[in-house]
């Protein structure tokens, strides 16, 4: 009887040994832009080093047979300055940017691919304010939480009202130090892989 029993164990460590579960993976590159540019410079900021990583990634993911991608996200952003369409078409050129670099190095099906259109990452701005001591950083905060909408700017152009009241505090002076602080790091794209991987439990 012990004998079956000890047969028995052995053969569900065995089992156990060989199932496999699925496990996901997220991996996130950023490459960022001039200002009113929706080309990649390779020599700005840290894009070299991303785009050199983004080339890695895809393929140690190719080259592992247990690996696969099952989503990609690509995302444009553009800082607030500037008329709704202007950053609109921003935002989209530089989403089109990475891309075109992510694909011609990996054949995407275009089933798995999913795009961001917000145009202006409202939320990262929220999030790197609330941690600073900027000058009237309850009045800012209160401003980007509002509820969008848009108000004639120049000619046909549309603008957020959010920005103009933000243009407006302190006679610019808050909107002048907003954009020192943090435009810059608004003007990007992103692309980030959803992977699968096979593991041996």
């Amino acid at each position: 009887m012990r004998i079956k029993e000890y047969c028995l164990v052995l053969m569900l460590l065995l089992f156990a040994g060989a199932m496999a579960y699925s496990q996901e993976n997220r991996r996130e590159f950023s490459v960022d832009f001039r200002v009113n540019n929706s080309v990649i410079d390779r020599n700005y900021g840290n894009n070299a080093v991303q785009l050199s990583e983004i080339v890695s990634f895809v393929k140690d993911v190719e080259q592992d047979s247990a690996s696969s991608i099952v989503k990609v996200f690509f995302c444009g952003s553009a800082s607030p300055e500037g008329s709704y369409q202007l950053n609109k078409q921003l935002a989209l050129d530089r989403l089109k940017a990475i891309e075109a670099i992510v694909r011609s190095e990996v054949a995407i099906p275009d089933s798995i691919i999913i795009y961001d259109d917000s145009y202006i990452s409202w939320e990262s701005l929220f999030d790197a304010v609330k941690e600073s001591d900027l000058a009237q950083k309850d009045t800012v905060l209160a401003i980007i939480s509002q509820e969008p909408y848009f108000i004639i700017y120049s000619g046909d152009n549309l603008i957020d009202h959010r920005i103009v009241k933000l243009q407006k505090l302190d006679r610019g002076k808050v909107w002048n130090l907003l954009d020192e602080l943090y435009f810059n790091r608004m003007r990007h794209s992103r692309v980030i892989f959803v992977t699968y991987k096979e593991e041996q439990i």
